[in-house]
């Protein structure tokens, strides 16, 4: 029996050992960040934005035509997922148009999410991020 503890401590600490110095982007992946969203067209525009499975609002709010916004819930996390909606609507509320993406908050020491742009132009809407274009 005694043995057998032993065995379970020893690769509890090989295990820690990994977990502390083998894998070096651990310690980031924790860190929490802004996720800035930038409204590039002529309308106002309702942004969500929910984790990668979709079961939770992280933030929402309006975000001006032409300005930017950062959301700071606090559960954005390095190596995640997340969904982002631009809805855009005129000056009677009425929605033009409605696109999500999802956009991957990658292992840096940058302190944010890539910034995700969303754009209104003859009908038709996008968002586009840092470095990609993820259409959902």
């Amino acid at each position: 029996m005694a043995i057998l503890s032993r065995n379970r401590v020893l690769l509890f600490l090989a295990a820690a050992f990994a977990a502390a110095f083998l894998v070096p982007h651990r310690a980031v992946a924790i860190d929490r960040l802004e996720f800035p969203t930038r409204n590039l067209s002529k309308y106002r525009a309702w942004v969500t934005i929910q984790n990668d499975i979709k079961t939770r609002n992280l933030d929402s709010g309006w975000v001006e035509a032409g300005k930017a916004r950062t959301w700071w819930s606090g559960h954005y996390l390095t190596g995640s997922y997340y969904f982002v909606r631009f809805e855009f609507v005129d000056d009677h509320g009425r929605v033009l148009c409605d696109t999500k993406a999802r956009v991957f908050a990658e292992y840096t020491d940058s302190g944010h999410v890539p910034d995700a742009a969303g754009y209104y132009q003859h009908g038709k809407c996008w968002i586009e991020t840092q470095d990609k274009i993820f259409p959902y």
